[in-house]
C-alpha cells in the first residue's frame, strides 16, 4: 500500500499508567495522559523507519504547549488535539501554538520558510513535508 503518512497514535489498551486507580481494570482504550509517553516513542519509532519526506501527525495526551513540543521533537510534523481540548477548551490551542513560537528553530523556520516543519529527537531540525498544513500553524485540531 502507498500512503502519505499517519496519525500517531490515539488510544491505548495498556493500564500501566493507571494501575490502581479507580475503573483502571475496564476494557476499552484509554486516551489522554496515559497515551502520551507511549505515543512519543511509536512516533520516534516511524520516522526512524518512514524517514524524513513521510508525514506523521503526532496525537495522545497533549495536554500542554510543552507536550505538543516534545511530539514535534519526537519526529510528528503536526499534532492534533482532543481529549486534552475536551478539557481545557480553546487555551489549549493558544498554549501548544504559544510553545512552538517559543522555539527559535520553529520561529527561524516559519520567518524564512513559511509552510516547512520541524522535528526530529529533541533538535527541532529542519525538514519540509510534501504537503504542508492549510492554516500554516503546523497545529491540527479535532
Amino acid at each position: 500500500y502507498e500512503i502519505d503518512g499517519v496519525i500517531a497514535t490515539n488510544t491505548t489498551l495498556s493500564r500501566n499508567a493507571v494501575q490502581g486507580l479507580k475503573h483502571s481494570e475496564e476494557s476499552g482504550g484509554l486516551s489522554g495522559p496515559p497515551v502520551h509517553e507511549l505515543s512519543l516513542k511509536v512516533i520516534e519509532s516511524l520516522r526512524k523507519e518512514m524517514g524524513p519526506d513521510f508525514t506523521i501527525i503526532g496525537v495522545g495526551g497533549i495536554n500542554s504547549g510543552q507536550q505538543a513540543l516534545e511530539k514535534i521533537n519526537a519526529g510528528a510534523n503536526a499534532v492534533q488535539l482532543y481529549t486534552g481540548l475536551i478539557y481545557q477548551g480553546p487555551k489549549l490551542i493558544a498554549a501548544c501554538v504559544d510553545a512552538l513560537r517559543k522555539c527559535d528553530v520553529f520561529m527561524r523556520k516559519y520567518t524564512f520558510a513559511p509552510g516547512s516543519a520541524f522535528m526530529g529527537p529533541g533538535s527541532c531540525q529542519h525538514f519540509s513535508p510534501k504537503k504542508k498544513s492549510p492554516d500554516g500553524l503546523f497545529l491540527l485540531t479535532a
